[in-house]
């Protein structure tokens, strides 16, 4: 049940609902159920909705649009885990031919080794790296292009890391494919500083015994 206050503000001649009746009254209309006019009261509203409800849609996006930012960076970063991978094994069959040893420079494994000068570049809004924009003929290109370094533990394993500066947060992934089984978590616990990368170097890679409690 409307009030008193109520019904009066509708009567009055400044209400818009009022404006509208008088002049469909004059016009000898029938007046609309709904029209524009006769809510312009509750645009103002919908229209600040409206607005907001976009510019949190272009917040959004922006923040996922920043390096650094949102799923496209551990999508890039999975995919560098793969290339490792992949230097990790073509490393492991060269071993095979080899004695154990493992070739000069990462060129020696094209193209005996692998598919294609391809696996050893990478690029991406995310790091600093970059691929020649026709390397196929020439497998040299890849000791100045690629993000990509290895090294040999004493127990013969090899192990690739990404070179610091790869990503902008100066975080490296290292892989040594012997210590690992593939898990799909491998990529993230791998991850780690530069500092951390080189502690664990010093260790062979081999994790710190948990503490023993008394």
């Amino acid at each position: 049940m409307q009030t008193t206050a109520s019904k009066a503000s509708v009567l009055s001649s400044a209400h818009p609902t009022r404006r509208c009746l008088i002049r469909c009254v004059r016009a000898k209309t029938k007046p609309p159920a709904m029209t524009d006019e006769c809510n312009k009261a509750s645009q103002p509203k919908s229209k600040l909705v409206g607005w907001a409800i976009g510019l949190a849609v272009i917040v959004i996006l922006a923040v996922m649009a920043v390096p650094g930012h949102g799923p496209q960076r551990t999508g890039y970063r999975m995919m560098s885990w793969q290339h490792m991978q992949n230097i990790a094994l073509s490393l492991k069959a060269y071993q095979k031919d080899h004695s154990r040893n493992l070739p000069a420079r990462l060129s020696e494994l094209v193209p005996d080794y692998n598919d294609g000068p391809d696996l050893f570049y990478f690029a991406s809004p995310y790091t600093t790296s970059v691929r020649p924009l026709d390397s196929s003929p020439m497998p040299a290109l890849i000791d100045g292009f690629t993000p990509y370094g290895y090294g040999l533990l004493p127990d013969g394993e090899p192990y690739v890391f990404e070179r610091p500066g790869m990503w902008a947060d100066g975080t490296v992934a290292y892989l040594v494919l012997g210590h690992f089984d593939r898990s799909r978590d491998d990529w993230r616990s791998c991850r780690v500083t530069v500092e951390e990368f080189q502690k664990l170097l010093s260790k062979n890679f081999v994790p710190s015994p948990a503490p023993t409690l008394k």
